[in-house]
Order: C-alpha cells, then sequence, then structure tokens
C-alpha cells in the first residue's frame, strides 16, 4: 500500500508522462487504482490545488514554451496536444490563459524578443 506522499508523486508522474489538457481525473485515478473523488481529495490535500488544476498549470506552461518558436501554430498545437478539433483547442487557451491564442502567441513573441 502506498502512502499519500508517494501517490501524489506517483500521479504526478503519470499525468507528466501523459501530459494532455483533455486528462481527465477518472482517467487518471483508474491508472492508480483509487476512485476519482480519492484521488483529487487527496491530491488537493497534498499540493493545495485539484487535479484538473495541475494538468492546465503543467499544460499552460509547456505552451508558453513552445510559443517561443517563431513559427508556431495554434493548429500544431492543438494536434500535438491532442485536441480533437482547432477550436475546442482556442477555447482552452481562453479558459485557461484568459486571451485568445492570437494575443497570447503575440505576447510570447514581443517578451521573447526582449529578453
Amino acid at each position: 500500500m502506498l502512502t499519500t506522499h508517494e501517490l501524489v508523486e506517483k500521479t504526478q508522474r503519470h499525468i507528466d508522462r501523459n501530459l494532455k489538457p483533455s486528462l481527465s481525473v477518472k482517467v487518471v485515478a483508474a491508472a492508480m487504482n483509487i476512485s476519482p473523488p480519492d484521488l483529487d481529495r487527496l491530491f488537493r490535500r497534498a499540493k493545495g490545488i485539484t487535479i484538473k488544476k495541475y494538468i492546465d498549470a503543467k499544460c499552460r506552461d509547456e505552451i508558453l514554451e513552445r510559443l517561443k518558436a517563431p513559427h508556431c501554430k495554434g493548429c500544431a498545437l492543438a494536434q500535438e496536444f491532442g485536441f480533437k478539433t482547432d477550436q475546442a483547442f482556442y477555447r482552452w487557451v481562453v479558459r485557461v490563459f484568459g486571451v485568445r491564442f492570437r494575443e497570447l502567441s503575440a505576447q510570447s513573441r514581443s517578451k521573447s524578443e526582449t529578453k
């Protein structure tokens, strides 16, 4: 039997290896052999955020890193991150970043040019 700390660490590793915004708590919990509410509660107590917020934050960081490339396109990122449609990706960007992809891309490029 794993301790809570070991379970949370194992969950993080699983998420990092299978990172995509569509990754659900249900899928992660099935991989950990625990019920989704129990896993989410343990994770939230240990890390201070829910599993979905953790997944979104990791994907957010990864997308920001990818946007530093000069010719990064939203449709390519959508495909790479496993979105069913480009529109689903653009809606996710607005939900997570609070701005449209075009604005996010412009902001990211202007920041990388000033460095």
